[in-house]
């Protein structure tokens, strides 16, 4: 089962993100824990002590409550697996990550909608929350069905770190995974070829590396051409997953590309 932690507020992203989830639930072994915080205001203060304090943190607990419930009651969303949103308050970056690093989670999941403007994805890539996500992340831009994974790799990924993450969330969703060995060449159009016609080191490597990791897949292609016809070529996938370089983005410039061009949701796993 994939623990998955679902952060939410009542807006539309969080909307499309919850209606995303709840679909995989029904489809895949999946199950969701949701998380709303709530902000405690500009000073970030608690006013009073003892009974005044306690009072306060139950009225602002129970404001969120109600905002994240009447979510899911507009979403329709009728899945045991959810229970009950968890409230915090205080900072909502910090208060996510204690939960990610505290709780018996997998993957980590939030809305983003999609927007011709990639510098939203960069600069959500390079915050805090995900320079220091302990969990591979999906990020939601528009509403698929989620059918299949689309994992795209290019020779900078490190396979040996990559692996046992993947292989757990592919064999325990169940998902089709698709595997795109990338050359991210400035070329005018896109071309795809089959293993027969790969060569070269990485493209090996990766084919042993999933054979031997038992981490099942239902292709496996190579492609080149830039981001932006390849972002064009996979704009319907139900998920597309790659790599991202933690404490560098900088070396996933190419992969953090495509995916802030992806207007379907998108998956990233930390290295």
């Amino acid at each position: 089962m994939i623990r998955t932690l679902i952060a939410l507020d009542k807006d539309l992203s969080s909307s499309i993100a919850l209606r995303y989830a709840c679909n995989a639930v029904r489809n895949f072994d999946m199950a969701l824990s949701a998380l709303h915080v709530e902000d405690p205001g500009p000073s970030g203060r608690r006013p009073g002590t003892g009974w005044v304090q306690r009072s306060w943190e139950t009225a602002i607990e129970e404001d969120g409550l109600q905002k994240i419930k009447a979510l899911i009651d507009m979403e329709n969303v009728k899945i045991p697996a959810i229970g009950l949103p968890k409230i915090r308050i205080g900072d909502k970056t910090e208060e996510i990550l204690l939960e990610a690093h505290t709780g018996n989670y997998d993957v980590f999941m939030e809305g983003m909608l999609a927007t011709a403007n990639t510098d939203d994805f960069h600069q959500a890539v390079k915050s805090r929350l995900f320079r220091k996500m302990p969990l591979p992340s999906i990020l939601v831009k528009n509403l698929m069905p989620l059918e299949s994974m689309v994992m795209v790799l290019t020779s900078g990924h490190d396979l040996s770190l990559l692996m046992p993450v993947l292989s757990y969330f592919i064999t325990q969703s169940r998902l089709p995974l698709e595997i795109l060995v990338w050359n991210p060449q400035n070329t005018k159009s896109i071309e795809f070829t089959e293993p027969k016609e790969n060569s070269n080191a990485f493209f090996t490597q990766v084919q042993e590396s999933f054979n031997s990791s038992n981490c099942p897949f239902t292709s496996l292609k190579g492609v080149k051409g830039p981001a932006s016809l390849l972002a064009r070529e996979l704009g319907r996938s139900s998920l597309v997953a790659s790599v991202i370089a933690r404490k560098t983005p900088e070396e996933s410039r190419s992969s953090m590309d495509l995916l802030a061009r992806i207007e379907s949701p998108v998956m990233m796993f930390w290295q």
